[in-house]
């Protein structure tokens, strides 16, 4: 049986459709007709020259040459060919005449094509004739020349790049550094792509930047021979005591700066259990004893009292938690204590912390335990009661703690409470923790600063900024002002001021504020009852401490009372 032979006529139309696509010219792309190939030109010419081509001499500058192209500057129109001729003829012999060193007749030859071409109108010409003709007296060593060479065009066609460019280099040559930097900074400017002109530039600012330096100095010879010997002594001694005096300032306000520890990774560990043991312990403390009084008060009204357990229960968890709070502080500040004195493990402000932490739980464990005697005695009271604490506290606060719970347990996550948008995904790719900063590399002409300003660049604590801003959210102050005033560098100081303010003012008033009022409503509408009359005097000191301990900045505080430690 014969079998029937294939058609492969549409694979060959589709093989000649794809040569006809590769033989397509790529400068014909709608890319390539937007790239500026007149100012990228020399760009890509230095870069092979540089890398292809053949070594250069140090001391070697370019210099004018045979000038080239010139025949295709303009179109000659019916009645100025013979002129056009005429400055061909000349340009080329000022060539001829260059190749062969005869600078004078090169100069001579192309000056006249230059004034033919002018005649004529011929102005591209003319400006390109003309600086070649200030290049080679600049050469040839005629500076005053080649200067008024380069005005001439300026005066015909202002702010023309090359131009400027021939007479910032000549007045460089002449000495004229400020005359010369404001022509290449026009130039530059013109375009900025002209590498010459931006070498140039570069090198005149660091000329003039030597030069301030050098009339800074003191001339003492000078000196001497125009004032008395002693009275010149006693300057030169104020002089140096002075200087000595601001270095040992300097010195001072360098040694006030505290030394940053790093958090080890067994300490860390530790700390993430008990952080995680007193979140638990708190919620189901807090969970308990709502519901037991609960059960209470649905028996006997909004006059009862919470009871034996449960009062014993808050008093325990809170005296266990300032206790080891105060406990994990003692051992955190330890390399402190051994240091070399200059940072103080404790000052007065951290008793004011361990108390505004201690305020801020016992201020919401007994919000959770007036909302029985709210449901209780108002309907309306308990409605705005329920619904303050649900958005304040656990949106704000407990949702807020098992994010960073889970955080502490992932390297990779990054969720902080001033980085809302990394709640589901964690992951910081762009930010300073993961992702690698960008920065500016400074100038090349800038001295090296202090090493000790090194200390504000380093590398971020990831796991310390968690244990801080974990504490922070569990309302443990004293711990987390020793990990951010040890642990944390300068900078992640700002972030974890901002958070602190941020957090304590909010709570102040969306929840005790509100809170407050309505239990100021309820004692006056409802029921005396003397949880309700103890719960209002903490949520009042609460707020007023909070606000009060957030709104100071701690970092002052250190400085002022290490500058006197007398005091």
């Amino acid at each position: 049986m014969q079998q029937a032979s294939h058609d492969y006529s549409k694979w060959d139309r589709l093989a000649q459709a794809l040569d006809d696509e590769h033989d397509e010219d790529p400068m014909t792309w709608p890319v390539c007709q937007e790239i500026p190939w007149n100012t990228v030109g020399p760009l890509v010419e230095r870069v092979l020259d540089e890398h292809f081509g053949p070594e250069r001499k140090a001391e070697e500058q370019p210099g004018p040459g045979p000038i080239r192209g010139v025949r295709s500057l303009a179109d000659p129109g019916r009645g100025a060919r013979v002129d056009l001729n005429l400055v061909s003829s000349m340009k080329n012999l000022g060539d001829e005449a260059f190749e062969k060193h005869d600078f004078d007749k090169a100069l001579s030859a192309w000056q006249s094509a230059a004034e033919a071409a002018r005649q004529i109108g011929a102005q591209d010409i003319w400006l390109a004739l003309m600086c070649e003709v200030s290049s080679l007296q600049q050469q040839c060593g005629k500076l005053q020349q080649s200067e008024a060479t380069a005005t001439a065009m300026l005066a015909e066609v202002p702010q023309h790049g090359r131009a400027l460019l021939r007479r910032g280099l000549v007045r460089e040559a002449l000495g004229d550094l400020l005359g010369a930097k404001q022509d290449l900074s026009h130039a530059v400017a013109d375009n900025f792509m002209d590498l010459q002109a931006q070498d140039a530039l570069s090198r005149i600012e660091q000329r003039l930047s030597e030069e301030r330096r050098s009339e800074n100095a003191l001339d003492l010879e000078d000196l001497a021979s125009r004032y008395d010997t002693q009275v010149l002594r006693e300057y030169l001694l104020e002089q140096e005591e002075g200087s000595t005096r601001q270095r040992q300032a300097e010195d001072a306000e360098q040694a006030t700066l505290p030394d940053v520890y790093d958090l080890r990774q067994r300490c860390f560990r530790r700390i993430r259990v008990l952080l995680v043991v007193n979140f638990l312990a708190y919620w189901s403390t807090l969970s308990y004893c709502g519901y037991a009084y609960y059960l209470r008060v649905e028996e006997a009204g909004t006059k009862a009292l919470p009871p034996m357990d449960v009062a014993l229960a808050c008093v325990f968890l809170l005296g266990t938690q300032a206790t080891l709070e105060l406990a994990a502080a003692v051992c955190l500040t330890q390399p402190v204590r051994q240091g070399d004195g200059r940072s103080n493990p404790f000052n007065s402000w951290d008793f004011l912390a361990w108390l505004a932490g201690a305020g801020a739980r016992c201020s919401m464990l007994l919000d959770a335990l007036c909302l029985p005697l709210m449901k209780r005695g108002s309907s309306l009271l308990f409605l705005l009661s329920a619904s303050t604490f649900a958005f304040a506290i656990g949106v704000f606060v407990f949702a807020v703690q098992l994010r960073l719970l889970f955080g502490m347990f992932c390297s990779r996550d990054h969720f902080s409470y001033d980085k809302p948008d990394l709640f589901f995904k964690g992951r910081d790719n762009s930010g300073m923790m993961e992702g690698a900063p960008i920065a500016a590399r400074p100038p090349a002409h800038r001295e090296e600063e202090d090493t000790s300003d090194l200390r504000l660049g380093r590398a971020m604590p990831v796991n310390t900024i968690k244990a801080a801003n974990f504490a922070h959210f569990n309302d443990l102050a004293l711990l987390h002002l020793v990990l951010r005033r040890h642990y944390l560098p300068i900078s992640c100081q700002e972030t974890q001021e901002f958070t602190m303010s941020i957090t304590s003012f909010s709570r102040c008033f969306c929840e005790d504020v509100v809170q407050c009022s309505l239990k100021f409503f309820f004692i006056m509408d409802c029921q005396v009852n003397l949880l309700v009359l103890f719960s209002l005097l903490v949520s009042i000191g609460q707020a007023v401490g909070s606000c009060f301990y957030a709104s100071t900045s701690a970092m002052d505080l250190r400085t002022s009372e290490e500058a006197n430690p007398n005091d």
